[in-house]
């Protein structure tokens, strides 16, 4: 399943306590599911987390896309997390579009040096322009930053008081 508009205020606390609670993943309306030689067209993803295939689609007339533009949201939703901001503060997609064209992962992850290097490499892997060069989600699974967040150097404590503050 693709769910084509994952970010932050799709994902909910089963509990009050963020600290103490599952997260679930919310609004499957946009989601689709999608045979391994299938591919997705059309946006519906929120701007600020579009994945560049599919502005590529819409405003070049490029392909279709498939899963990894859930892997792409995925990262945004990890630098939102981490960074407490967007990573793209736009609300057309022709903004997102023109902030796309000059994205660099390698200037994202120098901008990201400060955080621990496991959770830079994680979203950085994530935010690869070429979906080809993205991780599956089965990988993303595997990365040291999800399997080991505590040696990761990652605060999610602090970080999930953090974003509940701000809601």
């Amino acid at each position: 399943v693709v769910h084509r508009d994952l970010k932050c205020a799709n994902l909910m606390f089963v509990d009050k306590d963020p600290l103490k609670s599952a997260v679930k993943l919310i609004d499957f309306g946009n989601g689709a599911k999608l045979a391994k030689t299938e591919t997705l067209r059309g946006n519906l993803s929120t701007c600020f987390a579009a994945a560049p295939e599919v502005l590529d689609q819409i405003f070049r007339g490029g392909g279709g896309y498939d899963e990894k533009v859930d892997i792409w949201s995925v990262g945004t939703i990890a630098y939102e997390l981490f960074t407490g901001q967007r990573l793209f503060n736009v609300a057309k997609l022709s903004e997102m579009d023109r902030e796309l064209r000059v994205f660099s992962t390698e200037q994202l992850c120098s901008k990201l040096a400060s955080l621990p290097p496991d959770g830079v490499d994680f979203i950085c892997k994530l935010l690869m322009r070429n979906p080809s060069k993205r991780p599956s989600a089965t990988i993303c699974l595997d990365h040291p930053f999800l399997r080991r967040p505590e040696k990761a150097g990652f605060p999610l404590p602090s970080l999930l008081r953090r974003r509940s503050e701000l809601a």
